[in-house]
C-alpha cells in the first residue's frame, strides 16, 4: 500500500507539472500571437491614421483614399480578434492559404507594399502559421522605422525543398535594404516561430 501511494503521490506531481507546463506554453502561445497579430494590425491602424491626418492638407485625394481603406483594416482587426480567441490561425490564411493572406496583409500595410510570390502552393499549417506572423512583424517594422517616405517589398518562393520568403525596406533616400528591429519581443517571437518549424531567420541592419 506505501509503494502504490507512492508510485500515485508521484503519478500525480509529474502529472501535475505537465499540466502547468501545458497552461504555460499555452498562455504564452495566446500572448505571441497576440502580439504579432492582433496588434499589429491595430498599429497599423494607428499609423495610417496617423498618414491620413497629415495628408488633409497635403493631398487631400489621397487622404480620402485612405479614409476609405479604415473601414475595412478595423473589420480585419476585429476578425483577427475573433480568430485569436478560438484558438485559431487567420480565418483567410486558414482557408486560402499563405499568397492569399500575405495579398491581404499587403494591402492593409501602413505603408505601400509590394508582393513577389513564385511557386507557392499549401503548406504545413504551422509553417504557413509561422511564416505569416513573422512578414506581419516585419512589415510593422519597416512601417515603423523607414520613414514617411518609406515602401516595402515582400518576397515568396518556393522550391522542391524549402520555402523562401523576404522583406525589404524602400525609402528614396537609400538603398533597398531588410528592415528589422534587431531587438525586442517582436524578433524574439521571430525566431521562435522559425525554429519551431525548422527554419533560420536572418535579420538586416
Amino acid at each position: 500500500l506505501a509503494l502504490a501511494s507512492h508510485r500515485l503521490d508521484a503519478e500525480l506531481r509529474a502529472s501535475s507539472a505537465r499540466t502547468a507546463s501545458a497552461v504555460e506554453q499555452e498562455r504564452h502561445r495566446i500572448e505571441r500571437d497576440l502580439h504579432d497579430g492582433a496588434q499589429q494590425r491595430l498599429i497599423a491602424l494607428r499609423m495610417k491614421l496617423s498618414v491620413t491626418a497629415r495628408l488633409f492638407s497635403q493631398d487631400p485625394s489621397r487622404a480620402a483614399a485612405l479614409v476609405a481603406e479604415l473601414g475595412g483594416d478595423v473589420d480585419a482587426a476585429i476578425v483577427e480578434l475573433r480568430a485569436l480567441a478560438h484558438g485559431v490561425v487567420p480565418p483567410l490564411l486558414l482557408e486560402q492559404g499563405l499568397p492569399v493572406a500575405l495579398m491581404d496583409v499587403a494591402q492593409r500595410a501602413a505603408l505601400p507594399t509590394e508582393v513577389h510570390l513564385q511557386g507557392v502552393d499549401r503548406l504545413d499549417p504551422a509553417v504557413e502559421r509561422a511564416v505569416y506572423f513573422c512578414c506581419l512583424e516585419a512589415l510593422q517594422n519597416a512601417a515603423k522605422h523607414g520613414g514617411p517616405e518609406a515602401a516595402a517589398r515582400l518576397t515568396l518562393n518556393q522550391d522542391e525543398t524549402q520555402l523562401h520568403f523576404e522583406v525589404l525596406s524602400q525609402a528614396l533616400a537609400a538603398a533597398t535594404q531588410p528592415v528589422l528591429n534587431t531587438g525586442g519581443q517582436g524578433l524574439a517571437n521571430m525566431r521562435e516561430r522559425m525554429a519551431a518549424v525548422g527554419g533560420q531567420l536572418s535579420a538586416g541592419p
